[in-house]
Protein backbone atom coordinates (compact mmCIF):
# COMPACT_ATOMS: atom_id res chain seq x y z
CA UNK A 1 0.00 0.00 0.00
CA UNK A 2 1.68 3.19 -1.21
CA UNK A 3 -0.64 5.79 0.32
CA UNK A 4 -4.18 6.46 1.45
CA UNK A 5 -6.26 9.43 0.33
CA UNK A 6 -8.83 10.66 2.84
CA UNK A 7 -11.48 13.29 2.18
CA UNK A 8 -10.96 14.57 5.72
CA UNK A 9 -7.88 14.85 7.85
CA UNK A 10 -7.97 16.26 11.38
CA UNK A 11 -5.24 18.76 12.16
CA UNK A 12 -5.15 18.75 15.92
CA UNK A 13 -3.11 21.68 17.27
CA UNK A 14 -1.92 19.67 20.26
CA UNK A 15 -0.83 16.62 18.32
CA UNK A 16 0.12 17.91 14.88
CA UNK A 17 -0.71 15.91 11.79
CA UNK A 18 -2.17 12.47 12.25
CA UNK A 19 -4.59 10.75 14.57
CA UNK A 20 -4.51 8.73 17.81
CA UNK A 21 -2.30 5.63 17.59
CA UNK A 22 -5.17 3.30 18.47
CA UNK A 23 -7.33 4.49 15.56
CA UNK A 24 -6.54 2.98 12.13
CA UNK A 25 -8.40 5.74 10.23
CA UNK A 26 -8.74 9.47 10.88
CA UNK A 27 -11.90 10.15 12.91
CA UNK A 28 -14.13 13.21 12.79
CA UNK A 29 -12.69 14.88 15.85
CA UNK A 30 -14.57 17.59 17.68
CA UNK A 31 -12.86 20.94 17.25
CA UNK A 32 -10.56 19.68 14.50
CA UNK A 33 -9.92 21.50 11.25
CA UNK A 34 -10.92 19.16 8.43
CA UNK A 35 -8.95 19.28 5.18
CA UNK A 36 -8.15 16.90 2.34
CA UNK A 37 -5.02 14.90 3.03
CA UNK A 38 -2.84 12.04 1.83
CA UNK A 39 -1.45 9.60 4.39
CA UNK A 40 1.55 7.39 3.73
CA UNK A 41 2.99 4.53 5.77
CA UNK A 42 5.74 5.70 8.12
CA UNK A 43 6.93 2.75 10.21
CA UNK A 44 8.79 3.90 13.30
CA UNK A 45 9.97 2.43 16.60
CA UNK A 46 9.02 4.52 19.62
CA UNK A 47 11.02 4.23 22.84
CA UNK A 48 8.50 6.08 25.01
CA UNK A 49 5.48 4.36 26.59
CA UNK A 50 2.88 3.54 23.93
CA UNK A 51 -0.18 4.24 26.11
CA UNK A 52 1.10 7.71 27.01
CA UNK A 53 2.45 9.05 23.73
CA UNK A 54 1.25 6.69 21.00
CA UNK A 55 3.36 5.70 18.01
CA UNK A 56 1.68 6.56 14.70
CA UNK A 57 2.75 4.39 11.79
CA UNK A 58 1.48 6.86 9.19
CA UNK A 59 2.36 10.39 8.19
CA UNK A 60 -0.36 12.66 6.81
CA UNK A 61 0.28 15.50 4.40
CA UNK A 62 -2.55 17.99 3.77
CA UNK A 63 -3.47 18.44 0.11
CA UNK A 64 -3.08 22.12 -0.72
CA UNK A 65 -2.69 24.34 -3.76
CA UNK A 66 0.71 25.69 -2.74
CA UNK A 67 3.49 24.07 -0.73
CA UNK A 68 5.93 25.92 1.50
CA UNK A 69 9.59 26.01 0.51
CA UNK A 70 10.88 24.15 3.59
CA UNK A 71 13.86 22.06 2.47
CA UNK A 72 13.25 18.42 3.36
CA UNK A 73 14.23 16.55 0.16
CA UNK A 74 12.51 13.39 -0.98
CA UNK A 75 13.05 11.09 -3.98
CA UNK A 76 10.19 9.65 -6.02
CA UNK A 77 9.92 6.30 -7.80
CA UNK A 78 11.09 7.92 -11.07
CA UNK A 79 14.30 8.97 -9.30
CA UNK A 80 13.36 12.64 -9.37
CA UNK A 81 14.12 14.82 -6.37
CA UNK A 82 11.53 17.14 -4.78
CA UNK A 83 11.89 19.90 -2.23
CA UNK A 84 9.55 18.20 0.27
CA UNK A 85 6.78 15.63 0.56
CA UNK A 86 4.04 18.17 -0.16
CA UNK A 87 5.65 19.12 -3.48
CA UNK A 88 6.04 15.47 -4.45
CA UNK A 89 2.34 14.74 -3.98
CA UNK A 90 1.30 18.01 -5.57
CA UNK A 91 3.06 16.78 -8.72
CA UNK A 92 1.27 13.43 -8.55
CA UNK A 93 4.38 11.36 -7.79
CA UNK A 94 4.99 8.41 -5.48
CA UNK A 95 7.53 8.42 -2.66
CA UNK A 96 10.52 6.09 -2.97
CA UNK A 97 12.56 7.30 0.01
CA UNK A 98 13.32 10.42 2.00
CA UNK A 99 16.54 12.29 1.38
CA UNK A 100 18.51 13.27 -1.72
CA UNK A 101 18.23 11.03 -4.79
CA UNK A 102 21.33 8.84 -4.99
CA UNK A 103 22.67 7.43 -8.25
CA UNK A 104 23.40 4.01 -6.74
CA UNK A 105 19.69 3.64 -5.87
CA UNK A 106 18.39 4.36 -9.38
CA UNK A 107 17.71 0.64 -9.90
CA UNK A 108 15.75 -0.26 -6.78
CA UNK A 109 16.59 -3.66 -5.33
CA UNK A 110 15.05 -4.90 -2.09
CA UNK A 111 17.41 -5.26 0.85
CA UNK A 112 17.12 -6.61 4.39
CA UNK A 113 18.01 -4.18 7.16
CA UNK A 114 19.59 -5.09 10.48
CA UNK A 115 16.22 -4.38 12.07
CA UNK A 116 14.67 -7.32 10.21
CA UNK A 117 12.64 -5.09 7.87
CA UNK A 118 12.68 -5.36 4.08
CA UNK A 119 13.32 -2.06 2.29
CA UNK A 120 12.76 -1.22 -1.38
CA UNK A 121 16.37 -0.04 -1.78
CA UNK A 122 19.58 0.72 0.09
CA UNK A 123 18.59 4.39 0.17
CA UNK A 124 15.21 3.62 1.72
CA UNK A 125 17.01 1.75 4.51
CA UNK A 126 19.56 4.54 4.96
CA UNK A 127 16.79 7.13 5.27
CA UNK A 128 15.70 5.27 8.41
CA UNK A 129 19.35 5.14 9.61
CA UNK A 130 19.29 1.34 9.13
CA UNK A 131 22.32 -0.42 7.62
CA UNK A 132 21.90 -3.30 5.19
CA UNK A 133 22.42 -6.86 6.38
CA UNK A 134 22.08 -8.52 2.96
CA UNK A 135 20.43 -8.04 -0.44
CA UNK A 136 16.96 -9.41 -1.09
CA UNK A 137 13.91 -9.70 1.18
CA UNK A 138 14.46 -10.60 4.83
CA UNK A 139 14.53 -14.37 5.32
CA UNK A 140 15.70 -15.08 8.85
CA UNK A 141 16.47 -13.76 12.31
CA UNK A 142 20.15 -14.30 12.89
CA UNK A 143 22.39 -14.46 15.93
CA UNK A 144 20.74 -12.99 19.03
CA UNK A 145 23.59 -13.51 21.49
CA UNK A 146 27.19 -14.62 21.63
CA UNK A 147 26.13 -18.20 22.28
CA UNK A 148 23.85 -18.24 19.21
CA UNK A 149 24.60 -20.10 16.01
CA UNK A 150 24.36 -19.21 12.35
CA UNK A 151 22.09 -22.15 11.47
CA UNK A 152 19.14 -19.76 10.98
CA UNK A 153 21.12 -17.90 8.32
CA UNK A 154 22.21 -20.88 6.24
CA UNK A 155 20.07 -19.81 3.27
CA UNK A 156 21.27 -16.20 3.35
CA UNK A 157 23.93 -15.08 0.88
CA UNK A 158 26.00 -12.47 2.65
CA UNK A 159 27.74 -9.68 0.72
CA UNK A 160 31.55 -9.66 0.76
CA UNK A 161 33.15 -7.77 3.62
CA UNK A 162 33.73 -4.13 2.77
CA UNK A 163 37.09 -4.14 4.55
CA UNK A 164 39.79 -6.80 4.29
CA UNK A 165 41.78 -5.76 7.35
CA UNK A 166 39.29 -6.34 10.13
CA UNK A 167 37.85 -9.05 12.32
CA UNK A 168 34.13 -8.34 11.78
CA UNK A 169 31.22 -8.14 14.21
CA UNK A 170 27.73 -9.60 13.75
CA UNK A 171 24.99 -7.35 15.18
CA UNK A 172 22.20 -8.98 17.28
CA UNK A 173 19.54 -10.50 15.02
CA UNK A 174 21.69 -10.12 11.90
CA UNK A 175 23.11 -12.82 9.66
CA UNK A 176 26.08 -11.15 8.03
CA UNK A 177 29.34 -9.82 9.50
CA UNK A 178 30.52 -6.26 8.93
CA UNK A 179 33.46 -4.03 9.78
CA UNK A 180 32.09 -1.53 12.30
CA UNK A 181 32.14 -0.33 15.85
CA UNK A 182 29.04 -1.65 17.61
CA UNK A 183 27.36 -0.36 20.77
CA UNK A 184 24.63 -2.16 22.69
CA UNK A 185 22.86 0.42 24.83
CA UNK A 186 20.30 0.21 27.62
CA UNK A 187 18.02 3.17 28.30
CA UNK A 188 15.65 4.50 30.97
CA UNK A 189 12.11 4.51 29.53
CA UNK A 190 10.67 6.50 32.43
CA UNK A 191 13.23 9.23 31.84
CA UNK A 192 12.36 9.31 28.14
CA UNK A 193 8.68 9.65 29.08
CA UNK A 194 9.53 12.58 31.35
CA UNK A 195 11.57 14.24 28.58
CA UNK A 196 8.76 13.78 26.05
CA UNK A 197 6.22 15.20 28.50
CA UNK A 198 8.08 18.48 29.06
CA UNK A 199 9.32 18.97 25.49
CA UNK A 200 7.35 18.02 22.40
CA UNK A 201 4.70 15.78 24.00
CA UNK A 202 5.41 13.46 21.08
CA UNK A 203 6.95 9.98 21.22
CA UNK A 204 10.75 9.73 21.13
CA UNK A 205 11.87 7.36 18.39
CA UNK A 206 14.96 5.29 17.74
CA UNK A 207 15.59 7.48 14.66
CA UNK A 208 15.72 10.60 16.84
CA UNK A 209 18.29 8.95 19.15
CA UNK A 210 20.48 7.93 16.19
CA UNK A 211 20.33 11.42 14.69
CA UNK A 212 21.48 12.92 18.00
CA UNK A 213 24.29 10.35 18.39
CA UNK A 214 25.42 11.22 14.87
CA UNK A 215 26.12 14.78 16.03
CA UNK A 216 28.80 13.42 18.41
CA UNK A 217 30.75 11.53 15.73
CA UNK A 218 33.56 13.82 14.60
CA UNK A 219 35.19 11.69 11.88
CA UNK A 220 33.54 12.45 8.52
CA UNK A 221 34.50 9.01 7.14
CA UNK A 222 32.17 7.34 9.67
CA UNK A 223 28.37 7.30 9.75
CA UNK A 224 25.81 6.18 12.34
CA UNK A 225 23.14 3.53 11.87
CA UNK A 226 21.14 1.46 14.32
CA UNK A 227 17.92 -0.21 15.39
CA UNK A 228 15.98 -1.50 18.39
CA UNK A 229 16.89 -5.15 18.86
CA UNK A 230 14.64 -8.05 19.80
CA UNK A 231 16.56 -8.09 23.10
CA UNK A 232 15.23 -4.57 23.91
CA UNK A 233 18.56 -2.83 23.37
CA UNK A 234 19.45 0.11 21.18
CA UNK A 235 22.09 -1.20 18.78
CA UNK A 236 24.28 1.56 17.35
CA UNK A 237 26.65 0.85 14.45
CA UNK A 238 29.41 3.27 13.48
CA UNK A 239 30.41 2.25 9.97
CA UNK A 240 32.96 3.56 7.44
CA UNK A 241 31.20 5.42 4.63
CA UNK A 242 33.62 4.20 1.92
CA UNK A 243 32.56 1.04 0.14
CA UNK A 244 36.08 -0.39 0.49
CA UNK A 245 37.50 1.31 3.59
CA UNK A 246 41.12 1.19 4.53
CA UNK A 247 42.29 -0.21 7.86
CA UNK A 248 42.82 3.33 9.19
CA UNK A 249 39.19 4.24 8.43
CA UNK A 250 37.90 1.13 10.17
CA UNK A 251 40.09 1.91 13.17
CA UNK A 252 38.83 5.51 13.23
CA UNK A 253 35.21 4.31 13.40
CA UNK A 254 36.18 1.89 16.19
CA UNK A 255 37.63 4.82 18.14
CA UNK A 256 34.44 6.81 17.61
CA UNK A 257 32.39 3.90 18.99
CA UNK A 258 34.66 3.69 22.04
CA UNK A 259 34.29 7.46 22.53
CA UNK A 260 30.47 7.25 22.46
CA UNK A 261 30.59 4.35 24.93
CA UNK A 262 32.72 6.44 27.29
CA UNK A 263 30.34 9.40 27.01
CA UNK A 264 27.33 7.20 27.84
CA UNK A 265 28.91 5.28 30.72
CA UNK A 266 30.33 8.43 32.32
CA UNK A 267 26.98 10.25 32.05
CA UNK A 268 28.80 12.99 30.17
CA UNK A 269 27.26 16.50 30.15
CA UNK A 270 28.39 16.74 26.52
CA UNK A 271 26.06 13.90 25.59
CA UNK A 272 23.26 15.02 27.92
CA UNK A 273 23.18 18.43 26.21
CA UNK A 274 21.12 16.69 23.52
CA UNK A 275 18.24 15.97 25.86
CA UNK A 276 17.00 12.49 24.82
CA UNK A 277 20.54 11.09 25.09
CA UNK A 278 20.57 11.68 28.85
CA UNK A 279 18.24 8.65 29.12
CA UNK A 280 20.98 6.31 27.84
CA UNK A 281 22.30 4.65 30.97
CA UNK A 282 24.86 1.98 30.06
CA UNK A 283 26.68 0.86 26.94
CA UNK A 284 28.88 -2.04 25.87
CA UNK A 285 31.14 -1.68 22.84
CA UNK A 286 32.46 -4.28 20.42
CA UNK A 287 34.82 -3.26 17.65
CA UNK A 288 36.15 -4.82 14.46
CA UNK A 289 39.68 -5.49 15.60
CA UNK A 290 42.44 -5.14 13.04
CA UNK A 291 43.88 -8.27 11.48
CA UNK A 292 47.65 -8.09 10.76
CA UNK A 293 48.29 -8.25 7.03
CA UNK A 294 49.95 -11.45 5.87
CA UNK A 295 53.49 -11.21 4.48
CA UNK A 296 55.16 -13.61 2.01
CA UNK A 297 57.71 -14.71 4.59
CA UNK A 298 57.08 -14.65 8.30
CA UNK A 299 59.50 -12.49 10.25
CA UNK A 300 60.60 -13.65 13.71
CA UNK A 301 59.94 -11.36 16.65
CA UNK A 302 62.51 -8.68 17.48
CA UNK A 303 63.80 -10.62 20.50
CA UNK A 304 64.27 -13.78 18.46
CA UNK A 305 66.15 -11.89 15.73
CA UNK A 306 68.49 -10.40 18.35
CA UNK A 307 69.15 -13.82 19.85
CA UNK A 308 69.90 -15.23 16.39
CA UNK A 309 72.40 -12.46 15.64
CA UNK A 310 74.19 -13.02 18.98
CA UNK A 311 74.43 -16.77 18.30
CA UNK A 312 75.93 -16.13 14.86
CA UNK A 313 78.44 -13.66 16.32
CA UNK A 314 79.56 -16.28 18.85
CA UNK A 315 79.73 -19.06 16.26
CA UNK A 316 81.71 -17.20 13.58
CA UNK A 317 85.18 -17.25 15.36
CA UNK A 318 85.01 -21.01 15.85
CA UNK A 319 84.02 -21.47 12.17
CA UNK A 320 87.04 -19.41 11.08
CA UNK A 321 89.40 -21.50 13.29
CA UNK A 322 87.93 -24.68 11.89
CA UNK A 323 88.61 -23.52 8.34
Amino acid sequence: LDSLLFPICPLLPSAGLGWPHHSPLPPRAHGATLVFCRCIPKPQVCLTTLDKFGCNQYECVPRQFTCDQARDPVCDTDHTEHNNLCTLYQRGKRLSYKGLCRSFCRAAEPVCGHNGETYSSVCAAYSDRVAVDYHGPCQAVGVLAEYGSLAECAAVKCPPLSGTGCKPVIPPGACCPLCAGMLRVLFDREKLDAIAKVTSKKPITILEILQKIRMHVSVPQCDVFGYFSIESEIVILIIPVDHYPKALQIEACNKEAEKIESLINSDSPTLASHVPLSALIISQVQVSSSVPSASPRARPPHGARLLLLCSLALALPSLWRHN
